[in-house]
């Protein structure tokens, strides 16, 4: 029995030392490219891009550089996307607040984790002299150190990607050169967005219900570098001037890991039919003689709902720092108001100062469903059937035959 514990406590320990000796490998190569700032003849500098992954903080995609130098066995990438998740991490993300960090990891690891999610991995090896990719190192060695490796996030104008750019704008100045194609079409940054969130409806909605007027601003072709795919497109496009020629920046472009194709399937439960059920559920429920106390609880629902989204609205607009949740035009449909003043929608009583206020909420209301595709910004269309459904609802509580009554008065 001495002997079998032994042997058990041996081999636990064989693997312990295993386990210690390979993170001290790793740790050991990360650090060799951080103490090592001189980088040799066959060092190689690389734009790694990552296709969408299946959540939505990956839907987007994701950028970091890779530093390879054979002769010094360094092989290490630099990552401006991580972030430490603590307590306060959801209350920071929703004030705009959450600060983002430079990373190192060895590229063994990075590459593993998005073999491990099924997300491909393009590879841009950069054509850039010793000198260039000395700065680049050194460039970001300066960044990595603890008072520089944090920086404010900002999901159009300052994230993983716009990180990675800026580095080699800063390096090769004026020498650069993205030589945009001057034949692609215009989007704004929420026509971009929504590229990507096709397969997320719901996500699509609640973003779209947050983000103001700013997110339909006309986007140029290196703004639209927030987004990963459209740097490496860049990338590929931009040329360094070197004395009276010009190169191109990237001189291979390869794919590094693969991914294999998931196919989607219908959902069903997606905004536009789950607004279009409730609009029917609705109508069927007036229909029936002697549903006047389940109408006015469903009247209390729809307006409590719509209102809470108006707050929400409010509170990003007024108290967050975000920039592109102000001046948003849904805050005409999701009136705040309407919750605590839903509670109103229980009574037998109907108060005639709320039938006024609801006879002025019923035009605006009518004014936004008539110029609903014609405002500056482009709101969900999925929206449109609750704005229906809150001016049928409206005009049923201000009296039995709403739409003669209210041209009345």
């Amino acid at each position: 029995m001495q002997q079998q514990t032994s042997t058990k406590w041996y081999s636990f320990w064989n693997r312990c030392s295993f386990l210690l000796v390979v993170s001290l490998l790793l740790l050991s190569s990360t650090l060799s490219a951080q103490n090592q700032r001189t980088l040799s003849s066959e060092a190689e500098i690389s734009l790694l891009t990552c296709g969408s992954g299946g959540d939505l903080y990956s839907i987007f995609g994701h950028t970091a550089i890779r530093v390879f130098d054979p002769q010094n066995k360094a092989d290490v990438v630099f990552n401006y996307g991580t972030f430490s998740f603590t307590d306060d991490f959801y209350y920071e993300f929703t004030q705009g607040k959450l600060n983002y960090k430079l990373s190192i990891e060895p590229f063994a690891n990075f590459q593993a984790g998005y073999i491990y999610e099924n997300r491909w991995v393009d590879e841009q090896v950069l054509n850039l002299t010793p000198e260039e990719k000395q700065k680049v190192f050194d460039f970001l060695l300066e960044n990595q150190k603890p008072e520089n490796r944090f920086y404010l996030y900002d999901f159009f104008y300052d994230n993983c990607s716009t990180r990675p750019r800026d580095v080699f704008e800063q390096v090769l100045g004026e020498n650069l050169d993205y030589q945009f194609p001057t034949d692609l079409p215009d989007s704004s940054f929420r026509d971009l967005t929504d590229l990507y969130l096709k397969n997320m409806r719901w996500s699509d909605a609640g973003i779209d219900l947050g983000l103001g007027l700013p997110a339909d601003r006309t986007a140029d072709e290196r703004q639209k570098m927030y987004l990963p795919d459209y740097l490496m497109r860049g990338f590929d496009n931009a040329v360094v001037s070197r004395g009276n020629k010009m190169e191109p920046l990237v001189k291979k472009h390869h794919r590094i890991v693969e991914a294999k194709p998931v196919e989607e399937g219908f959902v069903w439960f997606r905004p536009l039919l789950t607004f279009i059920a409730v609009l029917l559920f609705t109508l069927m429920i007036d229909q029936i003689p002697g549903t006047t106390l389940p109408m006015r609880i469903m009247d209390f629902l729809i307006f409590t709902v719509v209102g809470i989204a108006g707050w929400l609205i409010v509170f990003l607009w007024f108290f967050t720092d975000h920039n592109t949740t102000q001046n948003n035009l849904n805050i005409i449909w999701a009136l705040p108001f309407f919750f605590p003043l839903s509670f109103l929608f229980l009574f037998k009583r109907k108060f005639a100062w709320f039938k006024k206020f609801l006879v002025v909420v019923w035009w605006v209301e009518l004014g936004l469903l008539i110029s609903w595709f014609t405002l500056p910004q482009d709101l969900h269309n999925s929206y449109v059937f609750i704005l229906v459904l809150l001016l049928w609802r409206i005009a049923a509580y201000i009296n039995k035959y709403p739409f003669r009554n209210i041209i009345q008065a």
